[in-house]
């Protein structure tokens, strides 16, 4: 049976395209960004799409049977501040604005989808909050699944957080289940029609990341190093700047006897200017205390920048070591009592302090 589905903070699509293939229909779909709203209208010409979801009072939003929605990722992503409902720019709240379209609509499934950061984000609150809220609105709630594109043999790996729910009223979730994981092995060329003429060549500075990124998997697995779960903050190899308290609170003494970002010495005469020779991701003076998220990376991306410096040999407690970005990844130089010299792969700079 074909069931009506709408398709909040829609993208491109790609709730769309899945229900589409399953024979069901869309009765309406809503984006925020006009770009993606007109991509959207390619992909999908005969469904309207609709602007900002929280100007669309909810009784004129049709009838449906399934409510899919990926809705905003940013408060909840590693990349991003990691607000959460606290969102400076509100966008965490709009999971209100679901709330409000399920309490009245009462759809039979909902079908909501965030990045696979969500479900540990402050600590599990966010989630147990999420779950709390459609349980409140009487809706049966399973444990989530963390499922990847690759793990169901499609080249991409997309770590993403699905949540299911079902109304009590109408059966509950039954016996539902997720599908199994595989292992897979993928083949970006089974995606690629080597056949298209239209297409927008990778940048030079964009196939050298790609090469950089790749060089640095690589080197992790020669190196028996496990690949890094965490953002890599380049800028924090070779820091040793307090990070306990934000800088901004800090004195310019206490910075000046710490290195900043990439192991440079911190030789500012004010504490304005001690900033600017941190990461910028350190300077901010809106909190005595980083948020707890932060002070994870700089501390995990310190950790490896040690195991690495260890891995050669180098004494850390006396030498300032860091990385340069050359033509590769991995440093080319070695610098001692002003001499560079060219050095092995994989060698970070050391800079001795004597």
């Amino acid at each position: 049976m074909a069931l009506r589905y709408i398709d909040l903070f829609a993208g491109l699509g790609g709730f769309h395209l899945a229900m589409k293939r399953l024979g069901h229909r869309c009765v309406f779909a809503s984006e925020l960004k006009d770009d993606l709203r007109k991509l959207y209208k390619i992909n999908f010409p005969y469904t309207r799409i609709f602007g900002d979801i929280t100007a669309i009072p909810v009784e004129e939003i049709p009838p449906h049977d399934v409510l899919c929605a990926g809705f905003p990722c940013q408060p909840f992503s590693q990349a991003g501040k990691q607000q959460g409902f606290h969102d400076e720019k509100n966008r965490g709240n709009l999971f209100d604005n679901l709330c409000a379209i399920i309490d009245y609509h009462r759809p039979q499934y909902i079908l909501l989808e965030n990045v696979s950061n969500l479900l540990g984000h402050d600590e599990g609150r966010t989630w147990a909050t999420i779950r709390q809220r459609l349980d409140d609105l009487d809706y049966e709630v399973p444990d989530p699944a963390i499922l990847s594109p690759h793990e169901f043999g499609i080249p991409q790996h997309r770590k993403r957080i699905y949540i299911v729910a079902a109304d009590r009223r109408r059966g509950g979730i039954g016996n539902f289940t997720f599908p199994e994981k595989q292992r897979i092995a993928t083949d970006i060329r089974t995606i690629i029609d080597e056949k298209e003429t239209k297409f927008i060549k990778i940048k030079a500075d964009t196939r050298h990341q790609i090469e950089v990124w790749q060089d640095f998997i690589n080197q992790c697995v020669a190196h028996n190093q496990p690949i890094p779960r965490f953002p890599i903050w380049a800028m924090e190899f070779g820091a040793t700047y307090d990070y306990t308290t934000a800088p901004a609170f800090q004195s310019a003494r206490k910075l000046r006897q710490s290195l900043g970002k990439l192991g440079q010495p911190i030789t500012g005469r004010t504490v304005a200017e001690c900033l600017e020779q941190i990461p910028v991701y350190s300077q901010t003076d809106k909190d005595v205390t980083f948020p707890k998220w932060r002070i994870s990376y700089i501390r995990q991306n310190r950790e490896f920048y040690e195991r690495l410096a260890l891995l050669q040999g180098l004494d850390v407690g006396n030498c300032a070591c860091y990385w340069l970005f050359g033509h590769r990844l991995w440093p080319r130089f070695f610098l001692c009592k002003g001499e560079i010299h060219i050095d092995a792969p994989f060698t970070p700079i050391h800079y001795c302090r004597d």
